[in-house]
């Protein structure tokens, strides 16, 4: 079990650890790798209401409650297992699409250029002009659809 939930690490970028002894894993959800800042409460709560409602119950522990704890009795089968990982994978990549709305805007004088921060093939490269705004430092845009 704590091998397929380990997969995910390797799959996305919040998951910064998946540990565990035994039955007990702990999954560890950050900001990005890089920086391993916990992920902020409001997503981890996403997830965990996600979860849920897709009918896995699971824990939370760590010091800011972004550590997912998984804690199966000992009668757990392996349709249980591929039914969690499955069911947790699917929360993660709902989380996903609903950050892909977050967008990182970089402006290069003279040419606008929009990077797509999650999904770089969807980056534009409009053209060049005095129309094209021009900036130094990138911002952040949310995107609600909400």
């Amino acid at each position: 079990m704590l091998l397929k939930f380990a997969e995910l690490r390797d799959e996305f970028e919040i998951v910064g650890d998946v540990r565990g002894k035994g039955l007990m894993i702990g999954i560890e959800m950050v900001k990005d790798k890089m920086s391993r800042q916990p992920l902020p409460q409001e997503e981890v709560n996403q997830i965990h209401e996600d979860c849920k409602r897709m009918g896995l119950i699971i824990g939370r522990g760590g010091i800011f409650a972004q550590t997912f704890r998984i804690a199966p009795s000992m009668c757990i089968t392996k349709p249980d297992v591929q039914f969690a990982v499955e069911v947790f994978r699917s929360a993660l990549i709902q989380h996903m699409e609903r950050r892909a709305f977050v967008c990182l805007f970089v402006c290069f004088p003279p040419t606008g250029v929009f990077i797509h921060e999650d999904f770089p093939e969807l980056s534009i490269f409009p053209g060049s002009g005095p129309s094209t705004p021009q900036c130094s430092l990138p911002q952040r845009v949310w995107n609600n659809p909400n």
